[in-house]
């Protein structure tokens, strides 16, 4: 399916109707976050199929599976963590790699990423995107992060909005994954302390904080939360109240074209 605006154009799966509205809303957002190509005086953007892309700013190469990441959500969410040479960090719900890659480079040689993404489609695309940019210091592993370590139903719909079946009401593409607990990750990385941690897992991240004290306290890490939608309500506030009952300042941050919020947390201290 397609969506155009003038001579401009942004192509879309047909298995993607669920992001037609907000195409339509926000067309200059999706059309510009990747370099276009020209067609018959057309020029496209095509998300429809997985396709090696260049971001807008930087040219980067990145293929994705359907649409882009865009670099102006990744910088909010760089700018937030506040990353040094050789911190850890987890990017939990890494999709296709393109934050994995900026996180990669903030961290340095001497930093280690863990990226998790269980959806097996976008999986695939995020290694192919790392070992096209040749990121050594990066890991990347087939699963989600949940409150212990088990598998579940998950919707594999090989774009952003890939979700545990049971948080999401999700009945379709269903694929059984792993999960692990951000203490699993931890030990996978090797590391004595986590500095950061991106979170944009499709609302699972309430079952995940409630089960993080311990390590949070322990760990004491700068992280950016996605918050979403859950029995049709979006959780922010319970987020933010998680985090502070922790002992973690919050502040809300803004993302994207219709600006949805992201959680900044840090230690209190």
């Amino acid at each position: 399916m397609t969506i155009d605006n003038g001579n401009r154009r942004v192509c879309l799966s047909a298995k993607d109707p669920a992001y037609v509205h907000s195409i339509i809303m926000y067309f200059d957002y999706y059309y510009s976050g990747v370099r276009p190509i020209t067609v018959d005086g057309v020029s496209i953007v095509d998300y429809s199929t997985p396709r090696l892309h260049r971001l807008s700013r930087s040219g980067l190469e990145f293929t994705f599976p359907s649409l882009a990441e865009t670099e102006e959500v990744i910088d909010v969410n760089i700018a937030a963590l506040k990353l040094k040479p050789g911190d850890a960090v987890l990017d939990l719900g890494a999709y296709a790699g393109a934050t994995t890659y900026f996180l990669s480079k903030a961290v340095g040689p001497d930093g280690r990423v863990l990226a998790l993404e269980p959806d097996e489609i976008n999986f695939r695309f995020l290694q192919e995107n790392m070992t096209r940019h040749g990121l050594k210091n990066v890991t990347c592993a087939p699963s989600g992060i949940w409150d212990k370590e088990t598998t579940v139903e998950f919707q594999s719909e090989g774009n952003l909005g890939s979700a545990v079946a049971t948080i999401m009401g999700r009945t379709s593409n269903l694929r059984k994954v792993s999960m692990i607990t951000l203490e699993r990750a931890a030990e996978i990385l090797g590391v004595n302390r986590i500095a950061a941690i991106k979170m944009d897992i499709e609302g699972s991240e309430i079952a995940v904080l409630r089960s993080a004290r311990d390590f949070l306290i322990h760990h004491q890490p700068r992280l950016v939360i996605e918050p979403h939608h859950i029995d049709g309500k979006l959780v922010t506030d319970e987020v933010c109240s998680l985090m502070q009952s922790y002992g973690f300042k919050t502040e809300l941050l803004s993302q994207g074209a219709d600006n949805w919020p992201l959680v900044s947390a840090y230690p209190g201290t």
